[in-house]
């Protein structure tokens, strides 16, 4: 009786398609984790902006909402209006600080500035209204990367305006005059 030996197994061939298979695999795969891995980046990236934006925007509102008609005056005792907007710059003051404790004779009212400047806007405070030679102030970096910024104005007469107060006469008879 003879027998016959088969053969049980794989060949070289057979295991090297394989192995071509198991490579293709492997690099889409691994294509495919890298572009979930660098949208994900992405997302995080563009939430961590947003929340950003959000809180700039809540802060700006908020100043916004409380300021009041109080005129300060400058290191030279010239008086600044309570509101100033020009190009890419506001400043105004704001009320509605608290003091919990009555701590000292300290005002509710407070100076506020946003500016667009190089890419950034940040907000500037100062602790006193009327400005004196030593006074500081603090400055807080609120967006980066900011391409664009402006602050307008409406007028009485539902004009919009770029900048306040008037700069001179002829801008106040010219608007008069559109009217």
């Amino acid at each position: 009786m003879i027998f016959k030996h088969q053969q049980s197994g794989f060949t070289l061939f057979e295991i090297l398609i394989a192995l071509v298979i198991f490579a293709i695999l492997g690099v889409i795969v691994a294509v495919g984790l890298h572009r979930t891995l660098d949208s994900n980046q992405r997302a995080n990236q563009a939430d961590k902006r947003i929340q950003q934006l959000e809180v700039a925007q809540a802060l700006i509102r908020r100043d916004i909402s409380a300021i009041v008609d109080r005129p300060i005056r400058d290191r030279n005792g010239e008086t600044i209006p309570a509101i100033i907007v020009a190009p890419g710059h506001i400043e105004f003051t704001r009320g509605g600080l608290t003091n919990p404790f009555a701590i000292g004779n300290r005002s509710d009212l407070h100076r506020i500035e946003y500016r667009f400047a190089y890419g950034t806007m940040s907000r500037t405070t100062w602790p006193v209204l009327d400005r004196l030679t030593n006074t500081k102030t603090a400055t807080m970096v609120l967006l980066r990367n900011v391409s664009n910024a402006s602050f307008n104005v409406y007028d009485q007469n539902n004009q919009l305006h770029n900048s306040w107060p008037f700069q001179s006469a002829s801008e106040i008879i010219t608007i008069n005059q559109q009217n």
